[in-house]
């Protein structure tokens, strides 16, 4: 799951891969191949109060 990431959430980073570093997972299953992002949610279906976060 790489090094240094923080998931939080059903699923949340479930599909990361060992090349993955340095990531805040918010309730997103991410892909392979990021490092030092921040993903919340999944594309498409952020609440009110979600897009107000960002």
């Amino acid at each position: 799951m790489g090094t240094n990431n923080i998931a939080i959430g059903n699923q949340a980073a479930i599909n990361v891969s060992s090349g993955n570093s340095n990531n805040i997972h918010l309730r997103n299953v991410d892909v392979a191949g990021h490092s030092g992002t921040i993903k919340i949610g999944t594309v498409g279906s952020q609440s009110a109060m979600e897009a107000g976060m960002l």
